[in-house]
């Protein structure tokens, strides 16, 4: 193995991992506000709430109000 198949095979793996980090992410990150915007929604609350979502340990705070509140 040469230097430029090496520095090709380490792009190629560079590229892979940005692609992996990219889609997990949306399922991590985004998917949660999507499930809170909806379940706001259908509440009749403003969906903007589920926007917290994205600050630590909010989602928590966000499940309980969701739990507690009067549908």
């Amino acid at each position: 193995m040469n230097n430029s198949d090496l520095i090709s095979t380490i792009a190629t793996l560079g590229l892979i991992n940005l692609i992996v980090g990219m889609l997990a992410f949306v399922i991590v990150g985004v998917l949660p506000v999507f499930c809170f915007w909806r379940i706001y929604e259908k509440a009749g609350y403003a969906p903007q709430w589920s926007l917290f979502a994205f600050i630590p340990g909010a989602q928590i705070i966000l499940l309980l109000v969701i739990a507690l509140m009067e549908w």
